[in-house]
């Protein structure tokens, strides 16, 4: 049913492309919750908007080859979906808990990228289309590499992360002054084993698996584009 709601709509929104989307869906959204008396318990109308409209925006993705289920496990913060492939991000931020533990890089910025865990695996990727690999040890690390970043003109990144940790920190994504993709992690997490006042200090010890096949997708799809675009330049 949201799939054929989905097909139906996109066509409208493919056509819209001037500034009166986010109000197009807006009204649709609030006529029918005040023609309909709903009651939302716990969510303000416009929380409940903004994620419809967040779900919505995302759709020109199917035409950049993305599926269903893999544009749920992609994040945008600050940037539009179907604006993202001509955005020059300058790093990919990993998460530690993704790093194998015991490897003494865990806590570090770096990785020799032995091929032990798929952090490696992911600096490969990321420096093949000219992004910077950069591990996030901690909360506070994450705040100080959006500090850095706004200091030396980067203008967004993409990155990994859990749902979860995406969800908590929103407003710290939200408010970085910098364009994010996040992409999230394909495994049990901190929040699932009840760890993540350690995960925010830094001390999770136990290990996630990054969805490396996305981010390798993610990557090929901004990286192909980024070598047209210089192409034709």
């Amino acid at each position: 049913m949201a799939r054929a709601g989905l097909e139906v709509i996109s066509p409208i929104i493919l056509r819209r492309r001037d500034g009166t989307l986010n109000q197009f869906i807006r009204k649709i959204i609030l006529n029918y919750l005040n023609g309909s008396n709903v009651k939302l318990i716990g969510l303000k109308y416009n929380n409940f908007i903004e994620s419809i409209e967040s779900a919505i925006l995302k759709i020109p993705l199917i035409k950049q080859g993305f599926s269903f289920d893999e544009i749920n496990r992609l994040f945008f913060i600050n940037i539009n979906p179907d604006d993202w492939i001509n955005f020059p991000f300058s790093h990919f931020l990993f998460p530690y808990c993704s790093k194998l533990v015991g490897c003494k890089y865990r806590h570090r910025h770096t990785c020799p990228m032995c091929g032990l865990c798929s952090v490696g695996e992911g600096y490969s990727i990321a420096k093949e289309v000219g992004l910077e690999p950069f591990t996030i040890t901690s909360f506070e690390a994450l705040v100080r590499a959006h500090r850095r970043l706004r200091k030396n003109g980067s203008m967004g990144y993409i990155g990994s992360c859990c749902e979860e940790f995406y969800i908590k920190h929103f407003r710290t994504f939200k408010n970085s002054g910098l364009k994010i993709i996040l992409v999230k992690v394909d495994s049990t997490t901190c929040y699932d084993l009840s760890q993540s006042k350690a995960a925010y200090r830094g001390d999770f010890e136990s290990q996630t698996e990054l969805d490396i096949n996305l981010i390798r997708k993610v990557l090929r799809v901004w990286g192909n584009n980024k070598k047209s675009e210089e192409h034709n330049g």
